[in-house]
């Protein structure tokens, strides 16, 4: 751990590269938010 800059290393153990796991887009359930929307106006 190096105190002049605040960092230590990440443990061997955290996942960091999760592009073989999932999307952005899947993280955040963008299927379900977006089709739970009740527009009040008709387009």
């Amino acid at each position: 751990m190096s105190i002049e800059d605040n960092t230590r290393p990440i443990e061997p153990e955290i996942v960091t590269d999760f592009a073989g796991r999932m999307s952005y887009g899947s993280y955040l359930a963008l299927d379900e938010l977006l089709g739970a929307q009740h527009p009040l106006s008709v387009p």
